[in-house]
């Protein structure tokens, strides 16, 4: 409401929910002269219980005429945050991106409704008898612990600068040999932060006591949280929409990645090289001394290693870990004057990236063509009020935070 010129009006705000006895009251006057209200008398002090039953008042044709022109300019516009746990089943494509194999919708994440998942997950990728397999073959499956998490837990004890430096190195240490000094440097300064990280199962966390048959020498696990980045704006719509972006992103990603690696030059994943060209920043400190046909011992100032081109091997292990030439194997490697992307591992091979995203989303027919069927319709779980007001962003885990007193 904006008054004519000479036109004098007055408001008054006071307390809806007990006007009686709250003294809350704001009086304001309408200034011609600058044409805006002006506040006379505020009284900002509430001495009643909040009252909610006022709601009512926003039925459906006052919620519709009160957005109808935004909803028109900014479709998209956001609800109610869906309630509910989203599980997700993730792996990585031969670009080492993120790969999405199935995802679904629960009312709390537990044992019953990973199960349930689980099971889904075994029916669509045909995986007979695999739930039943899996309780005698997963003992002896390799399980890997984020080092993040870990670091995040030894942190709270264990903190500073030098700490987290050496954590680091000894999680990344790809022999036993460099593990076992890195953490001898632990001991120099707390032999309780050694007997911390001891009592961890090495083989989860540290590199130098991972299998070599996987071509992932990951200690971290952040591929989870880029899915959860794109699910910000979508989680916040009703259940049936936020699928349905999902669906709907999936099915274009898919897409324009295949299309993208039709641009891609030579037959190798370009992150695959860029990795390869990074184990080997220090290639010039290096230098090749052969052996045998296929072996050379590799040496710089203070440090040598035995490689076998024939086994793609090196006695650093990363070549083995990663599935990607380390330095000492690019500069054997270059001895022969071969091309070092020609030994990396056909996992990250253009044909397998395009075999990845041959299977596409098949696209889905709007509603007004769906056929009547008697199942129950979808439903958003139960809502679970949890304590404190509901978070938007994606809270960062303490090891994300690491600043110079970290």
């Amino acid at each position: 409401m904006i008054p004519t010129l000479g036109e004098s009006v007055r408001l008054v705000a006071i307390c809806g929910s007990d006007p009686e006895k709250c003294p809350f009251v704001v009086r304001a006057s309408w200034m011609s002269t600058e044409r805006s209200f002006q506040v006379k008398k505020m009284i900002d002090i509430h001495k009643c219980v909040r009252n909610f039953n006022n709601s009512s008042l926003m039925d459906p044709t006052w919620l519709a005429r009160k957005f109808v022109n935004e909803l028109i300019r900014k479709p998209n516009l956001k609800c109610k945050e869906m309630q509910g746990e989203l599980l997700t089943a993730i792996g990585r494509d031969a670009n080492n991106q993120v790969y999405h194999i199935a995802w679904a919708v629960v009312d709390v994440e537990n044992k019953n409704n990973w199960k349930w998942f689980l099971d889904l997950v075994n029916d669509d990728l045909g995986l007979q008898g695999f739930v039943e397999a899996s309780k005698d073959i997963l003992p002896y499956v390799e399980h890997r612990q984020c080092a993040r998490h870990i670091y995040a837990n030894f942190r709270k004890v264990y903190s500073g600068v030098e700490f987290r430096n050496m954590f680091w190195a000894a999680a990344k240490s790809t022999t036993e040999g460099d593990f076992n000094f890195n953490m001898e440097r632990i001991t120099k300064i707390s032999y309780d932060a050694y007997d911390h990280l001891m009592a961890r199962e090495l083989t989860s966390w540290c590199r130098a006591y991972f299998s070599t048959s996987l071509a992932f020498e990951a200690v971290e696990n952040g591929i989870a949280e880029c899915f959860n980045a794109i699910i910000v704006d979508a989680r916040k719509k009703p259940l049936l929409t936020t699928l349905e972006e999902i669906r709907l992103y999936m099915m274009e990603r898919a897409f324009n990645l295949k299309q993208e690696a039709e641009n891609w030059v030579g037959e190798v994943c370009p992150s695959a090289v860029t990795k390869m060209e990074k184990f080997g920043e220090d290639i010039k400190s290096w230098y090749a001394v052969p052996s045998g046909v296929n072996e050379y011992e590799v040496r710089n100032v203070f440090q040598n290693y035995g490689v076998d081109l024939k086994e793609k091997s090196c006695a650093c292990r990363l070549w083995e870990l990663s599935g990607l030439p380390c330095v000492h194997a690019q500069v054997a490697i270059l001895y022969t004057n071969q091309d070092p992307v020609n030994f990396i591992s056909s996992w990250f091979s253009k044909n397998n990236y395009k075999a990845t995203y041959d299977q596409n989303i098949l696209p889905v027919n709007g509603s007004n063509l769906w056929e009547e069927t008697s199942y129950t319709k979808p439903l958003p779980p139960i809502e679970r009020r949890m304590p404190g007001r509901t978070s938007v962003k994606r809270r960062r885990h303490v090891s994300e935070n690491q600043d110079k007193y970290s």
